[in-house]
This record gives C-alpha cells, structure tokens and sequence, in this order.
C-alpha cells in the first residue's frame, strides 16, 4: 500500500478538523453545565430589596 503526501495530508487535515470539533462541543457541554454565581448580597440587602427575609 503507497502512501501519498495527499493522502497524508488529507489524513492530518481530518485529524486537526476533528480534534478542533470535540474541543468545541466539550467546551460548550462544560460551559453549559458549569454552575455560574450571580453577584454576592449581604442578607440585609436582600431583606430590603424583597421585604422580607428568605
């Protein structure tokens, strides 16, 4: 079997194409489930803003 620069080439390409797409979809799997914190309140601030406590 002959292996020709094309085929390597065609080979690499595919290789990095689809390295490139499972980083991406693993990125927005993470980012999708990553638990993101809002801003931080002192609970006297909450109390104010609502009326009551939680």
């Amino acid at each position: 079997m002959k292996i020709s620069w094309k085929k390597l080439f065609t080979l690499g390409l595919t290789f990095v194409v689809l390295l490139i797409g499972i980083i991406g979809i693993s990125e927005m799997i993470d980012y999708s489930l990553e638990k993101r914190e809002g801003p931080i309140q002192v609970l006297h601030e909450v109390k104010e803003l609502t009326g009551r406590f939680l």
